[in-house]
């Protein structure tokens, strides 16, 4: 669903008078707007590690350097950047090795070979490598920045199946403003419902280990 359908889906469930067809619009249809808005930032804030947030970016390393800051990673000073997803850095199907930035300024590494080590420094997220013996090519994991929604036909970064989720998110800060107690309620059970089968699907399974039987 776009942005604005969902708003439409939120102004209907509500029974209010008159027809939504602008996000930007103002007196109720901007109260609607920004329910919704609000409801789809704080579902991408509710956890930091959401694999519809994920994606990667390809980085060409070359020998003649061993920092690379994000303007250069992503070609732009301009992306959706949000924090980088240290344990899959990938070379050459091969998971790299992060080392603490305190520690990485403690040890000097003169020998050059191929991608292994590498460290993030925690004030601009540059991500610096051991000197290299020739060019390669790593795959950096990164999740986004939350996506704000402006526009009609806007349409959220989440799995279409979850798109009524934004809407019940919506319906419940909106019903707050119109003192909707009984749609505040309604809302809620399904919004936790399908939060709850968001984060089974979308966040990464932990892994449990299991102490042998004496």
């Amino acid at each position: 669903m776009t942005f604005l359908e969902i708003c439409i889906e939120v102004y209907g469930a509500l029974g209010l008078q008159g027809t939504f067809n602008n996000v930007n619009a103002s007196n109720d249809t901007r109260v609607i707007a920004q329910s919704v808005k609000e409801a789809w930032v704080n579902i991408q804030n509710y956890r930091l590690n959401w694999k519809f947030l994920q994606d990667e970016v390809i980085l060409n390393l070359d020998p003649s350097r061993t920092n690379y800051d994000l303007e250069f990673i992503f070609l732009s000073t301009d992306n959706n950047f949000g924090h980088w997803d240290e344990k899959n850095f990938i070379y050459d199907y091969k998971t790299l090795r992060e080392v603490s930035y305190n520690r990485w300024k403690r040890t000097e590494v003169t020998a050059t070979g191929e991608p292994n080590d590498f460290t993030i420094k925690p004030n601009d997220n540059s991500v610096i490598f051991t000197p290299l013996d020739n060019t390669y090519e790593v795959s950096l994991a990164y999740f986004k920045q939350p996506q704000i929604l402006i526009d009609n036909n806007d349409v959220p970064i989440l799995p279409q199946a979850y798109h009524t989720l934004i809407m019940y998110r919506g319906l419940v800060n909106a019903a707050v403003f119109f003192s909707s107690s009984e749609m505040f309620q309604f809302a809620s059970i399904r919004a936790d419902e399908m939060m709850g089968q968001l984060m089974r699907e979308q966040l990464p399974h932990k892994k449990i280990k299991l102490n042998p039987l004496v």
